[in-house]
């Protein structure tokens, strides 16, 4: 069957109907590799971006479901594919985002008008140019990309701001002080201004490490904020959501594979981090899971939900028993990062040995939670749409949950006290200073992937010295902790 008839028809299983009020619906595919980036829901419909392959050619389509599943409508989008946050809303018109995968191969949005659609260029965007999300401030439409040269030895960050006409009112890269750059989500701030979530190469070729960006809606830098840890690669993705207390959580994996505490306890090296900044833009703490070297969850998104709470959503993998199973995950956390509940979930019908699930977005409707999710086996993908009570519970059977029992995370605190570390560049020795309500600490340093090479205790900070002279050349943190497990890092050189 032409898979471009699949912009029209679509093979549908039937809804499963609980009291009127949960639906399951699974949507088959034998070829093509469908991905689903998300679910949007307006007007009581929900909208689902599909990208999918068609001799060795990416199409899109836009597929539009009432609150039962039926399908509505499903409109093709050819040589097309959506970028990972790919639509936006605005003052009752849809537009939507990607990638050109026709001979032009740049970058366009476009939006939808009853069953069509209207698609614009982006000026000057190019081969290399890849899109990664679109927003608007109640009047204008924002694009976030990467846009690389051809031999790819230099990657940069960039946004545009346009009209609803398709018009280009400014453009801007960003983060030119790096030595590379790569965005990964955008959000509009709750005080109208835009935060861009990336991963940053440094200049000496040390690592990526996460940066935010608070620009206006002019374009001018507002505040940047850049994570003291390591991404465990260049492709980490981080994704930011803001809080209701006008807190920041980005979401990213870090590199411990020097760090003893979990060598020594066998815990899988790339666990994810959850770092909270304030709307300063200034750190405040972060939580680092510990996971077994054979259970891992994978958080791909982090979500809000309707009260003083948000949601992590993806996958775990488990590797225990000889066996390899992959289920979909969903985890309520407080606005502090304390997990509320965690479960996993699979569809009885589909064998764990040769099914992979994987939940890709989730809406928060308050009595009942909407997933999109891909079930991937080695003959085909399918994509799976259906309906969790608010707890997380399946209904009946609609699917099965399992609870997640997990060791708590490591959370640290980053203190509050005013405190320097001089100088930066050393060669054989480092001093601390504060402002005189920094007392008594532990202290140790450590190079990027938390290995340590000094530890000590300091009873006043009072111009505390520490040698550094045995030492190797290369980039160090100074960590010092207080009794209380509140900690605070700084960098430094050894030349």
């Amino acid at each position: 069957m032409n898979k471009l008839a699949f912009t029209i028809i679509f093979l549908l299983l039937s809804c499963i109907v609980v009291s009127q009020e949960y639906y399951s619906k699974i949507v088959p595919f034998n070829e093509g590799a469908p991905a689903i980036s998300g679910i949007y829901k307006t007007n009581s419909l929900y909208y689902l971006p599909v990208i999918y392959l068609e001799l060795n050619t990416t199409h899109s389509t836009l597929m539009v479901l009432d609150e039962e599943y039926s399908t509505r409508k499903s409109i093709g989008i050819k040589n097309f594919a959506f970028a990972p946050n790919d639509l936006t809303f605005l003052k009752d018109e849809i537009f939507f985002y990607g990638k050109d995968r026709a001979l032009a191969k740049g970058l366009k949005y476009g939006k939808l008008q009853e069953d069509s659609i209207i698609l614009y260029n982006m000026l000057h965007s190019k081969e290399y140019d890849f899109p990664s999300a679109i927003i608007n401030d109640g009047k204008n439409i924002f694009c976030s990309y990467s846009h690389r040269n051809l031999d790819d030895t230099d990657r940069r960050y960039a946004i545009k701001k346009l009209d609803t006409a398709g018009n280009e009112l400014w453009s801007r890269n960003l983060t030119e002080e790096f030595r590379r750059s790569f965005t990964w989500d955008m959000i509009l701030s709750v005080d109208n201004n835009i935060l861009i979530s990336s991963g940053v190469a440094l200049n000496d070729f040390s690592g990526v490490v996460g940066l935010i960006e608070k620009i206006d809606t002019a374009g001018n830098t507002i505040w940047t904020y850049q994570s003291e840890d390591y991404f465990d690669g260049s492709a980490t993705t981080a994704r930011i959501i803001e809080l209701p207390n006008n807190q920041i959580v980005q979401l990213y994996k870090v590199d411990k594979r020097g760090d003893d505490e979990y060598i020594q306890n066998n815990w899988y090296p790339e666990p994810w981090r959850m770092a909270w900044i304030n709307d300063d833009g200034e750190r405040l703490f972060h939580l680092t899971s510990q996971p077994s070297s054979d259970i891992i969850p994978r958080y791909s998104d982090l979500v809000l939900g309707k009260g003083d709470y948000f949601f992590g959503i993806g996958y775990l993998e488990d590797y225990s028993d000889n066996t390899y199973t992959a289920m979909g995950l969903v985890t309520k956390f407080d606005l502090e990062g304390k997990a509320l509940w965690s479960k996993k979930y699979f569809l009885p019908e589909y064998n764990l040995e040769d099914h992979a699930f994987n939940f890709t977005d989730l809406i928060d409707e308050g009595e009942k939670l909407t997933i999109s999710a891909q079930i991937t086996s080695f003959t085909g993908r399918d994509l799976w749409i259906f309906n969790l009570d608010s707890e997380g519970n399946c209904v009946e059977d609609l699917c099965t949950e399992i609870t997640v029992i997990s060791r708590p995370s490591k959370i640290i605190k980053i203190d509050s006290y005013q405190w320097q570390l001089a100088p930066t560049m050393v060669e054989d020795y480092l001093t601390i200073s504060g402002d005189g309500t920094l007392q008594a600490f532990t202290y140790f340093i450590s190079d990027y992937n938390g290995k340590k090479f000094m530890e000590g205790k300091v009873n006043n900070i009072n111009e505390e010295a520490i040698g550094t002279s045995t030492l190797t050349t290369g980039h160090y943190l100074l960590t010092i902790q207080l009794g209380d497990g509140t900690s605070s890092s700084r960098k430094f050189f050894k030349y």
